[in-house]
């Protein structure tokens, strides 16, 4: 299914305006647990999102999550207490592929409008790699709707010291009409063939093999919950966005700068095995945010989907003891 979209500043800070909002396309699975999860898409403004949440629990603490499909082992056993919502990001898993320029306030903004719109309490914020980055944004940004906040494997940079700020000089008429153009071109052609290859099943396992230490969990499901997506119209265009104005240029958000507005307690669960994301980082986190708890864990960048088991208790555990400091 494709979609068309016309960039707004109303539909980019707005996307859930209650007068548009509705919910369609009602899903109900089970995976590995009796725990019954709902799966809709979320229809507004033009833009489809996806989110998953718990039947079961209608308690007062909600845990909203990132990329609902790695978080498969997680939600049921969370849904025995809490009231979980996993929500899909613009442009990634079952949410629009939405053709419009990709930043981190466009995921923040959207977090946020779902947490006022749909949650309507505040709620303790996981998120793992990118989601972690726009959890951690989000509870930033917006104190007054995060109760605390858990980061697995976090994406996001430190500010380099040693880096020299850019002068934006006045760009000369060669390089905005010849040579950027032809400089887009490629990049977009090569970063299609790159798209295309890295979507194919074969090299999403092995990539996956390649950040989990134990593989038994990269399993078909997995993978067709990545490949699937990736087989959208559009997808292949959000990725040379994201490759070309997200990912390459991250300066403006920087994690000291945003640990700097922080407020809420915040738990890293770490694999420390992983190799895109270091320990260190996590010990540089706490450095610099000392209402910081760290766990440990011998797993790579997907913790939560590698040893569930030993997430799920560090987080509920960090949970109990968040609420019973908040009955005092």
């Amino acid at each position: 299914m494709s979609f068309s979209f016309s960039p707004s500043s109303c539909i980019r800070t707005r996307p859930f305006c209650r007068e548009q909002k509705r919910l369609l396309s009602k899903q109900f699975y089970s995976h590995g647990s009796k725990t019954g999860i709902l799966r809709r898409r979320l229809l507004s403004g033009g833009i489809a999102l996806t989110v998953c949440f718990s039947l079961l629990n209608e308690g007062s603490v909600r845990v909203v999550r990132y990329f609902d499909s790695t978080f498969r082992y997680n939600i049921p056993e969370l849904a025995k207490k809490y009231k979980v919502y996993a929500l899909d990001l613009l442009g990634f898993g079952w949410s629009e592929k939405a053709i419009i320029e990709y930043d981190a306030t466009i995921w923040k903004d959207q977090v946020a409008d779902f947490m006022k719109d749909i949650v309507k309490e505040p709620a303790i914020l996981v998120g793992n790699s990118l989601g972690g980055f726009t959890a951690l944004f989000t509870a930033s940004e917006l104190p007054q709707l995060v109760r605390g906040l858990v980061l697995l494997n976090t994406a996001g940079q430190f500010r380099d010291s040693n880096l020299k700020p850019v002068i934006n000089n006045e760009e000369s008429a060669i390089n905005k009409y010849v040579v950027n153009p032809v400089k887009q071109a490629f990049q977009r052609v090569f970063l299609r063939i790159l798209f295309w290859q890295a979507k194919q099943p074969s090299r999403v396992k092995s990539v996956l093999q390649s950040v989990y230490i134990n593989t038994s969990n990269v399993d078909d499901y997995l993978v067709e919950s990545i490949t699937r997506p990736a087989g959208d119209p559009n997808a292949g265009e959000v990725y040379y966005r994201l490759m070309t104005r997200f990912m390459i240029d991250q300066s403006n958000y920087t994690l000291d700068s945003i640990l700097q507005k922080l407020s809420c307690p915040l738990l890293l669960l770490w694999g420390d095995l992983d190799p895109w994301v270091r320990p260190a980082k996590a010990v540089r986190i706490k450095e610099f945010y000392p209402n910081t708890s760290i766990v440990n864990l011998k797993a790579g960048h997907c913790p939560h989907d590698e040893v569930p088991e030993l997430v799920n208790n560090a987080l509920i555990d960090w949970l109990t003891s968040l609420d019973h400091e908040a009955s005092f």
